[in-house]
């Protein structure tokens, strides 16, 4: 499962502790290093990466879900481009 604009880990660990394998993508440093340490202090493996959604290289056919909840704070031009 691909978590967009994951922030701090709180959607990502949640899921990760039901079962699923998640990855999420967040452009702030300190908003990674936050939801390392949560997934961390709950035991669950989830994968974080610092990146521009805008700029990262998204991978083709490699995630079943994709899941985004507050990224609607963009532009609309930029909403088009996600």
């Amino acid at each position: 499962m691909l978590s967009i604009a994951e922030g701090e880990g709180r959607n990502g660990v949640h899921l990760a502790k039901k079962g699923l394998k998640i990855t999420g993508v967040e452009f702030a440093p300190s908003a990674v290093a936050k939801a390392q340490k949560l997934a961390a202090l709950n035991k669950v493996d989830a994968n974080f990466i610092q990146a521009d959604l805008f700029q990262w290289d998204w991978p083709s056919n490699s995630f079943d879900i994709t899941l985004g909840i507050f990224f609607q704070f963009v532009g609309p031009d930029q909403r088009n481009l996600l």
